[in-house]
């Protein structure tokens, strides 16, 4: 049995999902007042940055799967603060808008989010910051890319079954 690793030797992917979780949870904690989670807010400030997308392309600003915007859509449309209209260049799909309360909405949270991160930086130097966001962004998109390449095929699927 091998025994715990000292806070040192913790692999990356805990630390990385470990800081994640935890400022999700400070995020959630500090938006449960006004009704809506990290999640939802993340879409509803997509749209007031860029509004009028189809859904499509919101699930790709925001790297999420369509399943998963549709029911955070779900959510912040009963919720008042989006509403989806039919797009006129194509029937198939809707286009996601940022209503006026969804606005004022995002308007007082935008400012309580950049306090939040700028608190937890107050631990981390500017050139480290720098360095860091510059790392999480090429490891992200080598992500992407290995994700690209390793996507798995029909007979992986099929465990060889259709033989």
């Amino acid at each position: 049995m091998k025994p715990n690793p000292t806070p040192d030797q913790e692999p990356f992917g805990v630390i990385l999902a470990q800081t994640y979780r935890r400022v999700v949870l400070l995020l959630t904690n500090r938006f449960r007042p006004y009704g809506i989670t990290p999640e939802q807010w993340s879409l509803l400030n997509q749209l007031c940055v860029k509004e009028g997308v189809p859904q499509k392309k919101l699930a790709e600003r925001t790297d999420r799967d369509q399943p998963t915007v549709t029911r955070i859509l779900d959510v912040l449309e009963r919720k008042g603060w989006t509403v989806r209209k039919p797009n006129s260049e194509d029937r198939r799909s809707f286009l996601v808008y940022a209503t006026e309360e969804g606005r004022k909405l995002a308007a007082e949270l935008e400012p309580l989010e950049r306090q939040t991160l700028q608190e937890l930086l107050e631990c981390v130097q500017e050139s480290q910051c720098e360095a860091l966001k510059q790392a999480l962004k090429r490891i992200g998109e080598r992500a992407a890319a290995l994700k690209e390449t390793s996507e798995p095929t029909e007979a992986a699927y099929n465990n060889g079954s259709d033989q």
